[in-house]
């Protein structure tokens, strides 16, 4: 093989194999997806190279296109697939969209919920077939009107350096989150002003006010050498607010606005939230703009804001093709992202070009590799189960400093003596408890002991 394929493509390929047999391991315990950060963790740990991960994150949509193909006929039972479906939402997704892949992650979320809802797959599907057309025109003509906007003004952009305008539409399985946390508002509302919400029209896009988000990044030019980064990171964030003045004086809006530049989250975010609307074909469509500095982007992308536990929702992979549903609903004549294609494209006043997108693409890698140096310093993930079955197991984390297997044993709460040691590590008996441990071991303990890790 490595004659054949050189020496690199056999390394990322032994790299996704480890990553394989990993997830072959880790499917065989009875891990509660609620501990999914840290099979993703695990994940990473064995993944030496970047581009192994990408490829098991693909692998993830393969198999997911393959159930939504043929579903039921292949004699799948629904808890296999269900499986499937969790693991890709809660596991896969996060890693494709830490790797800057959001077509990637994007791909898996919509498919993994044309697999576990179908029924709700096809009402949000059946939104975007009604009303996509009208939202993908509304964010062609946002998108260049705002950077029409933005270039025409002088004093804005004789201290701007770069300015990128971009458009973005939530897909179907964020949307549908989006409107059951609506669902629930309404029926609380509802208890309250019956006669009012039951004239609701028809379910619509239009009830999630951000599901067309505009997203204005900029950067400011030095005005002279002798500028420090302090002075140029206030001027950003005072550009920040003359670009939303100038945004909010042609979409008016009676919604607060919410600054999360003076006031940041907690995990380090910091942009202004805007939300507006524009009429089309006689009806009110909101959409939302966010408004931040490159720096502020970086963070909320690749720094502490882009955490697993931070949610964006929301960095383009390939096109991959869409599979055929079998048993399953499908998506009339294209996917849900080919059809807003166009309205997920970046409008630049700067100089986007190629050097930009390897550098965006980078900030990804380099977040990456940092996480997972962190995560190798600080972790061994092991691999426990007892000797009544493999199904009873989990995926533990335990610091590398206390690697013995009585350290082990320690951890989980198991007191064993020497004289009572009917241990496995890796299939082989240990003779005795201060057997060093590596990340991805597997550790076999007595069945009496099945409590302790249930």
């Amino acid at each position: 093989p490595i004659f054949q394929y050189g020496e690199t493509s056999t390394l990322i390929a032994a790299g996704a194999a480890r990553i394989k047999k990993g997830e072959i391991m880790a499917m065989t315990v009875k891990q509660p997806l609620s501990d999914a950060e840290i099979l993703r963790s695990f994940l990473i740990s064995v993944a030496e190279d970047w581009r192994a991960l990408v490829i098991r994150s693909s692998a993830c949509l393969y198999r997911l296109r393959g159930i939504a193909r043929a579903g039921k006929r292949i004699g799948a039972t629904p808890g296999s697939y269900n499986q499937v479906g969790r693991e890709a939402l809660k596991v896969y997704a996060p890693l494709a969209q830490r790797l800057g892949m959001q077509r990637l992650k994007s791909e898996i979320e919509n498919t993994a919920f044309r697999v576990l809802y179908p029924r709700q797959f096809q009402v949000a599907s059946s939104l975007y077939i009604r009303e996509g057309s009208d939202l993908a025109s509304m964010a062609q003509v946002l998108t260049t009107r705002m950077e029409q906007l933005l270039r025409s003004d002088d004093i804005f952009i004789s201290q701007i350096e770069d300015v990128s305008v971009n458009a973005r539409v939530k897909e179907p399985y964020s949307l549908w989150r989006k409107m059951l946390r609506y669902r629930k508002e309404m029926a609380d509302m509802r208890r309250n002003c019956r006669d009012e919400i039951d004239r609701r029209p028809t379910l619509s896009l239009k009830w999630v006010p951000d599901t067309l988000a505009l997203r204005v990044v900029l950067s400011a030019m030095r005005l002279s050498r002798l500028e420090d980064d302090e002075s140029l990171r206030t001027r950003e964030k005072m550009l920040c607010f003359y670009a939303l003045q100038l945004i909010s004086d042609v979409w008016p809006s009676s919604m607060a606005i919410k600054d999360y530049i003076t006031n940041p989250k907690k995990n380090g975010y910091q942009s202004l939230h805007y939300s507006a609307s524009m009429m089309i074909g006689g009806e009110e469509w909101p959409f939302e703009v966010q408004v931040r500095s490159e720096e502020m982007h970086k963070v909320a992308e690749y720094g502490e804001a882009a955490h697993w536990d931070y949610k964006t929702q929301t960095k383009a992979s390939r096109s991959l093709p869409e599979a055929n549903s079998g048993s399953l609903p499908a998506l009339s004549q294209s996917s849900m992202t080919d059809l807003f294609q166009d309205a997920q494209n970046t409008t630049s006043l700067g100089r986007e070009g190629k050097a930009r997108k390897k550098s965006r693409i980078a900030s990804y890698i380099d977040s990456l590799a940092s996480s997972r140096d962190v995560i190798v310093e600080n972790n061994l993930f092991i691999f426990v189960s007892t000797t009544d079955s493999a199904l009873d197991g989990k995926i533990v984390s335990v610091d590398p400093g206390l690697s013995s297997i009585t350290d082990l044993l320690d951890s989980l709460g198991v007191d064993l003596g020497e004289d009572d040691l009917h241990i496995y590590k890796n299939g082989i008996r240990v003779m005795t408890l201060d057997d060093k441990l590596c990340n991805g071991d597997v550790v076999t303990i007595p069945k009496e002991y099945k409590d302790k890790i249930i």
